[in-house]
Parts: structure tokens; C-alpha cells; sequence
């Protein structure tokens, strides 16, 4: 009580230096004291300190703030925003390697390089990113994917498969639905090249086979140029999957345009727009796998020819490398997936290889857009293009795709 206190008022530019009075000090703690038992006759809960009570205002007034701010990005963070942002936290989670890139831009300035990237992806995983392919909107792609998936349910029934509808004649083309208990948890739209029905001069409206049927469309009320858009893109990824097949040509060692003739007679590429919903309810035993992973595409290798994927900016395509790993492709926005499929493989011996990969439901809904690129149905896939490449191998052997492809697709069988 005795101690030398230093105050400084340097507002007044007054320091003051005193000495504690005993006297005057006791006067000045009962007058406190008195004061403060005032107070409490006044009030009888306990006396608070001023500044605790400023605090605690203070703590008020910003959990409000807060509150407003998580309310207002509640809003903001709404359908595809909310889903953007769910899928970057799953991206930063699940992406475990990147797949090779294939640059077509560059590939027009060092083809030989290139070409040599091509062939190494194909040999070692089959799968790899292809860049530039120029000409496609992938907001109108996305905007393509949502009007078709949200028209009513009569509307896409109206193109459905005959598998599905029996009344349709569509066969190998038009509208898939999600089939309850199914492990395959998805949706699609498919079209191929149109052709003229009343041409008797085309060859492929002679075969009459279900690989050729005309592809059917919902109609457009004139605000979305739904068919147009997908048409023109069609013709986009076709030319781009050429690119690459003479690049893997070139890469070989053998003439660029050597897979040219089994495509040059109407090709029977499919076009499919894909929607997978999330499993909103408890997913059939056969859609559980390891590490509690539930799936909406089960394990599979394409049997066409060639694929050209585009994922947007979702996760959920995990691919098996070689060392019995499933790896998660890091999603790339402007690129395609691109991988091979079963035909392809087996024309080169085995020597690229045809990746098993399946699809992860990953909590909200999911898009795709695959290009299955395939061969005319007269197109020769007895040719072994390792023989081409190497003067050894198996003698050559004439099978026509089509017929083959018949063998692979379970729903056409069943129609034919």
C-alpha cells in the first residue's frame, strides 16, 4: 500500500509522481465499498464488471454477424455452386495420380514426340488426358446434360430403348433409366450419326441393321439447341479420336492413316449423355465395396474401340493400374479421359492395354459425357496392326465389327 506508483498523462502532458497516503487510501476503499453495497441494494444479482458486460455485447453482436454470413452462403452455396464446392473437397481427398497428357495443339508442331507419349500411355496404363481438342462449349455440354435429365419422366420414357419400352422401335439407341436394386446406378441419353432414311443409295440404309437406325430426339420448344449443340460436338470428338489413332500410328512406327479404313464407312460411334444420382436410400449389397466405397458403375473394360470421357469437374472414375491399385484421376477441366477399349487391345496383340475402371457414387448427383468411337460395322478388326508393326504375328483373319459387337451387348440379343 506503501509503494511509489508512476502514472503517466501524457494527454495532459502531466507525470505524476506521488506517495501513497494510508489514510486517504482506507477513506477512498470504504467509500468504494459503499458504492458497491448500494448497487447491490438496487440490484440484488451479482455486480458485474463493466467491461465483462461491453465484452459479452461484443460476443453478441458478432455470433449475429455470423450467423448472417453462414445464412447468406447457404444461399449462394445452392445447387451446382454447392456441388462445385462439395466436389473440390472430394477432389483434394481422392486424387491419387495424374494420367499422361497428350497435347493435340502441340502434336501439330512435334508430332514425333507426341506420338511417342501416346503409345507409352497406352502400353503402360490405357488411359491418359488428350488436351485442345477445340470447339465444344463445356458450359452448353453441362447445360445439354441438365435440360435432357430434367424433362419429365414421360419425356424420356418416349425415347426409351425398346429393351425398356417395347413399344418403341429404337434398339440400340435413345433414353436408359436407372434401374431400382441395379448396382449400376445411372441414367442415360445416346445418339449416333444421323443418316438420310430414304437414301437407297447409302449402303447403311440398305444393311438395315439396328447399328444404323435413326437416332431419336426429344422435341425443343426453340430456346435450347439441344440436338444441334450435341450433333456438332459429335463431329468434333470423332476427327479428335482420329487425331489420336494416327499419333499411336505414327508412335508405332507404321502409316499414320492405318486405322483410318475401318472407320471410313459410317462409323457406329455412340454419343451418351450420363446422369448418376446419388444413393439417396440404402444401396443394394452388391453396389457396398471395400473401405465402405459404394458404387454406381461396377468394375468394367469398354469393349468398343476407343473413349473419349468428359467428367466436368467431378470426382468418382477411379481406374486399376498395374499394381492392382484403384487410383483416382485427378479431375481436369477443359481435358477428356481418353482410354482404349477391348477391340482396340486386342488388334494390337495386347500390347495397349484395355483398363478395367468403375465409378464411385460420390454423394450428389454426377455427369458425364462419354464418345464411344467405333468402327463401321463392316470394319475389319481381324487385323492385327502389331503384325503391321513388327513383320510377325498371327495370320490375318477378316471379322467385321458389327457381328462381333452383337455378341458383346446383351440387350440387343435379346431383340434380334
Amino acid at each position: 500500500m506503501g509503494s511509489k506508483k508512476v502514472r503517466n498523462y501524457s494527454n495532459k502532458g502531466v507525470k505524476n509522481i506521488e506517495n501513497a497516503d494510508s489514510s486517504k487510501t482506507l477513506k477512498s476503499q470504504q467509500m468504494k465499498k459503499q458504492r458497491q453495497d448500494n448497487y447491490t441494494k438496487i440490484d440484488k444479482s451479482p455486480v458485474t464488471n463493466p467491461d465483462s458486460s461491453n465484452s459479452s455485447v461484443h460476443k453478441t453482436f458478432l455470433f449475429v454477424v455470423l450467423a448472417l454470413l453462414v445464412a447468406t452462403t447457404a444461399v449462394i452455396l445452392t445447387n451446382d455452386n454447392l456441388k462445385h464446392f462439395m466436389i473440390s473437397e472430394i477432389s483434394e481427398e481422392t486424387a491419387e495420380f495424374r494420367l499422361p497428357i497428350i497435347d493435340l495443339d502441340k502434336a501439330k508442331v512435334d508430332q514425333q514426340a507426341v506420338a511417342a507419349q501416346v503409345v507409352d500411355a497406352l502400353e503402360n496404363i490405357g488411359f491418359l488426358y488428350v488436351d485442345n481438342i477445340h470447339g465444344i462449349d463445356f458450359d452448353k455440354l453441362m447445360e445439354c446434360c441438365k435440360w435432357f435429365f430434367g424433362q419429365p419422366k414421360e419425356v424420356k420414357e418416349s425415347l426409351m430403348r425398346k429393351h425398356w419400352k417395347p413399344e418403341n422401335q429404337n434398339v440400340y439407341r435413345g433414353y436408359f433409366p436407372v434401374v431400382e436394386g441395379d448396382p449400376s446406378r445411372k441414367e442415360g441419353f445416346e445418339f449416333g450419326r444421323d443418316i438420310d432414311p430414304n437414301d437407297p443409295n447409302d449402303p447403311t440404309v440398305q444393311t438395315g441393321n439396328w447399328f444404323y437406325e435413326p437416332s431419336v430426339w426429344p422435341k425443343e420448344n426453340g430456346s435450347f439447341p439441344f440436338k444441334e449443340l450435341l450433333q456438332n460436338y459429335y463431329e468434333i470428338l470423332h476427327n479428335a479420336s482420329l487425331d489420336v489413332l494416327r499419333l499411336a500410328a505414327v508412335g508405332l512406327g507404321i502409316d499414320e492413316h492405318s486405322f483410318d479404313p475401318i472407320f471410313a464407312d459410317r462409323p457406329v460411334t455412340t454419343f451418351r449423355l450420363m446422369h448418376y444420382p446419388p444413393w439417396n436410400d440404402a444401396p443394394p449389397a452388391n453396389a457396398k465395396i471395400e473401405d465402405g466405397k459404394i458404387i454406381t458403375t461396377p468394375e468394367h473394360s469398354d469393349s468398343n474401340f476407343l473413349t473419349m470421357l468428359y467428367t466436368f469437374h467431378y470426382t468418382g472414375l477411379e481406374v486399376l493400374t498395374a499394381d492392382g491399385k484403384w487410383s483416382a484421376p485427378e479431375p481436369r477441366p477443359g481435358s477428356f479421359v481418353m482410354n482404349i477399349g477391348d477391340v482396340f487391345s486386342r488388334m494390337m496383340g495386347g500390347r495397349f492395354k484395355a483398363t478395367r475402371h468403375r465409378v464411385l457414387d460420390i454423394g450428389v448427383d454426377r455427369y458425364s459425357v462419354p464418345f464411344f468411337f467405333e468402327p463401321s460395322y463392316d470394319g475389319d478388326i481381324g487385323v492385327n496392326f502389331m503384325s503391321l508393326a513388327t513383320g510377325q504375328g498371327p495370320e490375318h483373319k477378316v471379322e467385321k465389327y458389327g457381328p462381333w459387337m452383337i455378341q458383346q451387348v446383351k440387350y440387343i440379343k435379346k431383340v434380334l
